[in-house]
């Protein structure tokens, strides 16, 4: 729960915090969304990699690692003397949470009975939506109050506990007689890279500039180099065997829709609250409180009920919530009363709380224990790459219909309105495959 909370409130803290950044140090806004990037990057390129590590050398180092590298990181961030080298220990903080976020489904499982797991996912859920809740908050306060360096020291007391904590609780494993696949993992981060790289530029370099081609082109190559790899070795990054399990392989793929969905709908009300409906930043950010509140409360009852119902329906319920709440949002008029926005929100809410927690159950209740931190990472990486498919996704929309309305048109809510059409059929996409996995199945036989 420390991991997910730390990771949430420091991503929400530092987003608030890149127009000011940019500004100090003297660059535009557009380069200061290297700060995310960056982060996003390292995060979504090494989850596969960091979940077999710990398979093999055991989750407790990996997780212990993670907490001394991003607290290592964010403290140098504080001293930063330029932007780019600022980028470049977020790209390192990146690395850290990806150890972190690689692993910790794992230890869930590993310490808590099969009846209790949903339970105490839905608890790790809350912590995220804690984080999402504060860091808008905090790091708005801080940024005003204190200047923007002294963000960075907000992980520092987390990361110094969760290190004592770890060491105290965890339990130490053996290394296991088993080699890393270094093709693999190379070809897999350089894949990943590759893609996160060309869609999330895209919209600067051009959807058919030579630049962004030829970042997809890098990541379709190492794709398939890798996917023929990981049939062949003999202990792969990727363990394929796990999407044999029918109920694993739908509930990734409805994962990935529903985090591309959520994502866009983060992305853009902001943006239509600020521009279209003239709220300040602050507002803007208040206005998205009622949702994070309301997936706290919602995850450990969905969670806890997940021990009990199948997935099947819980998640695909959430799904549906979702997409029906993203078609209430297309026809909000610019100018909706707190209140009005509050209560989608809160609606949007009670699906991400539904869908969340019992899908992630079911993914780390279908891999054998021997796998869990590889499945872990599937689900992290799931998770990282539907984030950043949402955001671009919802940037890409967002300023079609922006260069085909008129300039004028980003102080109505048409262009918004179209990305929340777009997402609730995402949304029920993934309504469909979350119900087309079945019930609850076995665990594939250990390695």
């Amino acid at each position: 729960m420390l991991s997910q909370f730390i990771t949430s409130l420091m991503t929400n803290a530092v987003n608030i915090a890149i127009t000011p950044i940019s500004h100090v140090f003297g660059v535009g806004v557009d380069d200061g969304q290297w700060l995310i990037l960056a982060y996003l990057l390292a995060l979504t390129s090494f989850l596969m990699l960091f979940g077999r590590l710990g398979d093999i050398f055991g989750h407790r180092r990996i997780f212990i690692a993670g907490f001394a590298l991003m607290g290592a990181a964010d403290l140098t961030c504080f001293f930063a003397s330029n932007f780019w080298l600022l980028v470049s220990l977020r790209f390192v903080e990146g690395v850290g949470n990806g150890l972190l976020q690689a692993v910790s489904n794992a230890i869930i499982t590993e310490t808590f009975p099969s009846r209790e797991r949903g339970k105490a996912l839905g608890f790790n859920g809350a912590a995220v939506a804690v984080g999402w809740t504060l860091g808008p908050v905090i790091g708005g306060a801080i940024t005003t109050f204190l200047g923007w360096r002294f963000i960075f020291f907000l992980t520092l007391p987390f990361t110094i506990y969760g290190i004592i904590a770890s060491r105290a609780v965890l339990q130490r494993a053996a290394r296991r007689a088993e080699g890393i696949d270094v093709p693999g993992a190379v070809f897999a981060s350089v894949g990943l890279f590759a893609f996160c790289l060309g869609l999330s530029r895209a919209h600067v370099w051009g959807y058919t500039s030579p630049a962004t081609l030829a970042a997809l082109a890098i990541a379709l190559a190492a794709g398939m180099i890798f996917f023929t790899l990981e049939r062949r070795v003999r202990h792969p990054i990727l363990d394929l065997t796990l999407f044999d399990n029918r109920v694993f392989a739908f509930s990734v793929f409805a994962a990935v829709l529903y985090f591309t969905s959520v994502n866009a709908i983060i992305i853009t009300l902001p943006i239509e609250l600020q521009v279209a409906g003239q709220m300040s930043g602050f507002n803007a950010g208040l206005a998205l409180m009622p949702l994070a509140a309301t997936i706290a409360l919602i995850s450990p009852f969905a969670g806890s009920l997940s021990d009990r119902v199948s997935a099947r329906y819980l998640a695909s319920f959430g799904a549906a919530v979702v997409g029906i709440g993203a078609l209430a949002l297309a026809g909000v008029a610019a100018q909706a009363s707190t209140l009005i926005i509050a209560l989608h929100m809160v609606l949007i809410g009670v699906g991400i709380g539904f869908f969340n927690q019992p899908n992630n159950s079911t993914i780390m209740g279908n891999a054998p224990r021997d796998r869990l931190g590889s499945a872990g990472s599937i689900l992290a990486t799931a998770r990282s790459t539907g984030g950043l498919l949402g955001a671009t996704l919802a940037g890409a929309i967002y300023f079609l219909r922006v260069s085909q309305l008129g300039p004028q048109s980003v102080h109505t809510t048409v262009p918004a309105a179209t990305v929340y059409v777009v997402v609730a059929f995402f949304s029920f996409t993934a309504v469909a495959v979350s119900h087309a996995r079945g019930r609850t199945g076995k665990p594939a036989p250990a390695a």
